[in-house]
C-alpha cells in the first residue's frame, strides 16, 4: 500500500506526522461546519416560503410559492442527511485523530522516565481523617512534574 501522493512525502517524522493530522481534521470539521451552515440557511428558505405562502393561500401566487416549499423541502431532508452522515464521519476521524496523535506523544518520552508527584497539606493534618467523612472536604492538590529527559521531537519552535 504504497502511497506516493504529496502527502505521503512531506510525512518525513513524527513531528510532521502530527502537524498533518491536526490540519486533516481542522479541513474536514471545517466542511461539516459549511455543511451546518447550509442546513441553517436552508430551514430559514424553507420557513420564509412557507410564510408566504400561507399569506398567498388560494392565488396562483401561493401555488406556486407552495411547489417552491415543497422543492425547498426536500433540498432540506437531503442536506440534513448528508449533514449527519457527515457529522458520525468527522467524530471517528477526530477520534481516530486523537489516538494517534497521543501514540505520537507518547512515542516521544522515554518511557519510565516521565514522574508526577503529588503532595498536599492534607497528609500533614492530624484531623483529616476527621474530615474525611464530609462531603464539604477540601485539599489542595499540587502536582509536580517532571518531565522525561529528552523528546525525539522538539516542537517548541513550531508552537510560537
Amino acid at each position: 500500500m504504497g502511497e506516493t501522493g504529496t502527502a505521503a512525502k512531506a510525512v518525513q517524522g513524527d513531528c510532521t506526522e502530527g502537524k498533518y493530522v491536526v490540519h486533516f481534521l481542522t479541513h474536514f470539521l471545517g466542511k461539516l461546519n459549511n455543511l451546518l451552515g447550509t442546513v441553517q440557511a436552508l430551514s430559514k428558505q424553507q420557513k420564509q416560503l412557507r410564510l408566504a405562502a400561507a399569506q398567498h393561500a388560494n392565488t396562483k401566487l401561493g401555488m406556486a410559492y407552495t411547489l417552491l416549499e415543497a422543492i425547498s423541502s426536500q433540498r432540506l431532508d437531503k442536506a440534513i442527511s448528508k449533514q449527519k452522515a457527515a457529522a458520525t464521519a468527522v467524530t471517528q476521524l477526530s477520534e481516530q485523530v486523537g489516538h494517534r496523535v497521543g501514540v505520537l506523544l507518547l512515542s516521544r518520552i522515554t518511557p519510565g522516565k516521565a514522574t508526577v508527584t503529588y503532595t498536599t497539606a492534607a497528609a500533614a493534618d492530624p484531623s483529616t481523617p476527621n474530615r474525611a467523612s464530609g462531603f464539604t472536604t477540601k485539599c489542595g492538590v499540587h502536582p509536580i512534574l517532571t518531565p522525561a529527559a529528552s523528546s525525539k521531537s522538539d516542537t517548541k519552535a513550531d508552537d510560537k
